[in-house]
């Protein structure tokens, strides 16, 4: 349960329904006085324990390649025509805003140099996946991939890759298999060479033998094959689910995983994918020119040079994935300091009339946006999506809510402890001009008056928000992060 005090404040920001947003007003209706109380009786710690602390986050810095491809993004929302009358083509090269029709498998490289193909990365056997490059909505794959494409021609592959779903298995023919392993995990669609030198250790003594001769696409019985090193193969409900001649004839795309990636096998790694290109429907999309800068995107810059202008457009771009960058790196740093501060702090005791409180506005808020929507069958799927409440680790959503108000109250007792600690405190001319600009984002966000908002949240909510960010970013600023990831690995 990380930061829930941080994800409180800004919840209001996140919800469209004007029903949460009168229940989130509740989030101000603590009566415990942390400001004016002291708090020595529920909280000990020394400056050590949030002074010049040292934490570590994963982000990948902004590089060349994002500027580059958020250009191409750019020069695709602008595209027009389709050419051909939208008819698929197998000879054009693919540009910004093309749709492409492709199959593709991935891999990364171990330690020894070898491909090692990881599940969920191969599309072979399906229709091919129709691919818009730079579309505004993201295609889901990972950076690179995209731009990588560009500047290929599906005649590079046409009629040179075939996959077959029906037939029998061949001596040395590359496979895919689909099948449970003796763990219950399973694994779709995994590449198998069976000319390769290492399919005793990779698949079992006697795999290579079994498995020629089988029919792809039909179930095969349960099968134990010997492993040389270990634990045995173990496949169940398995098949051959396809065989493919020709892979050497793909093209290859070079990219990488981020450093935050989901999957711990492939984060940070750099992948390989191969790819068929079937076809493509080509647009007329511009080309990155000073004119199209200056007269489509309005971009104002004092260069008269091209080269000048097409440069400054680039260091624009640079500049926003930067700011982009800042915003990540101060919500992760976030995060991170948030974990040392609550292991480092020592809790003495939580006031009970606090959490009762954070009890209450908790489950005022899950239940009136509940009320205001029909998308969920309960409060408890209710609760998943609004606190990120996990079914399997609590009874029900009560337990979770009575954990999360003491996570709230503990929070707020370190927030303010450090306050008055560093003297944080802000004269009331600095305050109400921070809360200003707070309900004018409120109003803008919202389509509402001003005037509105603040009869919708009281001055301690204001008050509260403001001195969360206030402190957060002070901590922050002397706090030594290390940032890991690509272009990064520096401390700031």
């Amino acid at each position: 349960m990380k930061n829930i005090l941080k994800r409180i404040l800004c919840a209001a920001i996140a919800v469209s329904s004007i029903v949460s947003l009168l229940a989130l007003s509740s989030c101000s209706s603590d009566t415990f006085n942390y400001l004016g109380k002291d708090l020595s009786s529920y909280i000990s710690f020394d400056r050590s324990d949030y002074y010049g602390l040292n934490v570590q986050i994963e982000l990948d810095r902004v590089t060349d390649e994002d500027v580059d491809f958020e250009i191409i993004r750019t020069l695709a929302a602008n595209k027009t025509t389709a050419k051909n009358n939208g008819a698929k083509t197998y000879n054009a090269v693919i540009g910004p805003g093309d749709i492409v029709y492709i199959n593709y498998v991935g891999y990364y490289l171990d330690e020894n140099g070898e491909r090692v193909y990881f599940d969920g990365g191969c599309n072979f056997g399906s229709d091919p996946d129709d691919l818009e490059i730079g579309a505004e909505e993201g295609s889901g794959f990972i950076l690179g991939f995209e731009s990588n494409l560009i500047g290929h021609n599906p005649q590079e592959t046409t009629d040179k890759f075939s996959v077959y779903t029906s037939g029998t298995v061949l001596e040395n023919d590359i496979i895919y298999i689909t099948y449970t392993d003796s763990d219950g995990n399973k694994h779709t669609n995994r590449r198998v060479d069976l000319s390769s030198d290492d399919l005793d250790a990779d698949f079992g003594v006697g795999f290579r033998d079994f498995i020629i001769g089988q029919t792809v696409g039909e179930e095969l019985e349960a099968k134990v094959f010997d492993n040389p090193g270990g634990f045995d193969y173990l496949y169940t409900s398995w098949e051959v689910s396809m065989r493919t001649e020709g892979e050497e004839n793909l093209i290859t795309v070079t990219t990488y995983f981020p450093v935050n990636y989901s999957s711990d096998e492939l984060r940070g790694k750099v992948a390989y994918f191969d790819v068929y290109i079937k076809n493509i429907i080509d647009y007329n999309a511009p080309d990155l020119t000073a004119e199209f800068i200056k007269d489509t995107l309005k971009f104002e810059t004092d260069k008269t040079n091209d080269d000048e202008i097409i440069a400054a457009y680039r260091d624009h771009v640079r500049a926003t994935l930067e700011d982009e960058f800042d915003t990540s790196y101060r919500d992760l740093a976030d995060m991170a300091l948030w974990d040392v501060l609550k292991s480092n702090f020592t809790v003495k005791k939580l006031p009970k009339s606090a959490v009762k409180a954070e009890y209450n506005s908790l489950r005022s808020e899950l239940i009136s946006y509940y009320n205001s929507t029909t998308n969920y069958s309960s409060l408890d799927d209710c609760a998943e999506s609004l606190f990120g409440y996990d079914e399997s680790k609590y009874e029900s959503y009560t337990d979770y809510l009575d954990e999360a108000a003491e996570e709230v109250v503990t929070e707020k007792l370190i927030l303010y402890s450090i306050l008055k600690a560093e003297n944080l405190y802000l004269s009331d001319e600095q305050m109400n001009s921070e809360i200003d600009g707070l309900v004018k984002e409120y109003a803008e966000y919202y389509s509402m008056s001003e005037e509105r908002i603040l009869s919708i949240y009281d001055r301690e909510f204001f008050i509260e928000s403001v001195y969360y960010s206030y402190v957060m970013n002070t901590m922050i600023d002397f706090t030594n992060v290390t940032v890991t990831g690509k272009s990064a690995d520096v401390t700031r």
